[in-house]
């Protein structure tokens, strides 16, 4: 492999569909390199091209042009049983047979391995097992598929990957419809996995989340790729180029988007430091109201937070009266 060159590279890649003599371009011209035991996440609008490039770099979908390199070779060189031993694939789509045991989904991952009969060996039991563990799978591996959640299932199908033993790792879609709490520990996986030497690209939606995680994000605008930090993006303003619309807008500072709000009302925030949080917590419940903070609050309305008797106090002033209000909720009753 030249030294230059990464554990995956894209040489001037169209990526799209072939209808009969027309060629449908999603993505036009790509030339990207991802380095070994990166953690990369592929963001995008909806139809933006984000599967197909994925299937692309698996080779389930032909690429209508350019080159495509895994450890230095043409995928279109190996031969399928090598390739499943090289890179991994968890689609979207694919969903295994109900009645089938978190074990069974896991041992599917060593059909590259096995022999005609599809027999599986000590050496391959052995990495069913570590799969198993490493995904904290060990109370449900007799567990149909059916009485586990969606966030155990998609943890199966991680394992599955896992056992593949492949140096790459593709996703489409790990996370969606998964709660707050699996989305992390389904990208906090992927994470460890990239500590033990493996290399995953994985498609998402939840651009906050995942920025805490990944090395780098491919980002699709129009036809093209902008790759890079996410920190890079979100301060160039490509994140916010992207999802931007009438309705939402990003806030640079927060790093969150937010609804935008036309004809905000302007009001005065007053508060000791000592109360940082609370009145960072009150900013956002002001502002999803249509408010807009100002530094002045000599001027129209204006709110304090203070502490009484040990109790949080927001008091509204307002034509040299004061209301009281012992929660958030309260507040903007009020306001």
């Amino acid at each position: 492999m030249n030294s230059s060159e990464g554990i995956l590279s894209l040489k001037n890649c169209d990526i799209g569909y072939q209808l009969g003599k027309h060629q449908s371009v999603l993505l036009e011209n790509i030339s990207l390199n991802l380095n070994s035991s990166n953690l990369i996440a592929l963001i995008g609008l909806n139809g933006s091209g984000k599967s197909s490039l994925l299937k692309t770099i698996v080779n389930l979908l032909p690429g209508l042009k350019g080159q495509i390199d895994i450890l230095g070779k043409n995928i279109l060189d190996y031969s399928n049983q090598e390739l499943a031993k090289i890179i991994g694939f968890v689609s979207a789509n694919w969903q295994p047979e109900e009645n089938m045991t978190v074990a069974e989904l896991v041992r599917l991952g060593r059909y590259p391995y096995t022999n005609i009969f599809g027999q599986l060996n000590e050496k391959d039991l052995r990495h069913v097992e570590e799969s198993i563990l490493k995904l904290g799978l060990d109370e449900l591996r007799n567990r149909p598929l059916s009485q586990i959640s969606d966030g155990e299932r998609q943890r199966a199908m991680l394992a599955r990957v896992f056992a593949q033993q492949t140096k790459i790792i593709v996703l489409d879609e790990p996370t969606a419809f998964l709660d707050i709490q699996h989305k992390y520990e389904i990208i906090n996986s992927l994470k460890i996995l990239c500590k033990d030497g493996i290399t995953v690209i994985f498609s998402t939606h939840d651009i906050n989340l995942a920025s805490f995680f990944v090395d780098e994000f491919w980002l699709i605008q129009g036809e093209k790729i902008m790759n890079g930090a996410p920190e890079d993006l979100f301060l160039n303003g490509s994140i916010a180029k992207l999802f931007s619309s009438g309705d939402v807008e990003f806030d640079l500072a927060e790093g969150n988007f937010l609804p935008r709000i036309h004809n905000k009302k302007s009001i005065g925030l007053v508060f000791e430091s000592t109360l940082n949080v609370e009145a960072n917590w009150t900013k956002k419940a002001l502002v999803r109201k249509g408010f807009s903070i100002s530094e002045d609050s000599q001027r129209g309305d204006s709110i304090e937070i203070v502490q009484k008797n040990h109790t949080l106090v927001w008091e509204i002033k307002r034509d040299n009266s004061v209301i009281e209000c012992h929660s958030i909720l309260e507040l903007i009753n009020k306001l």
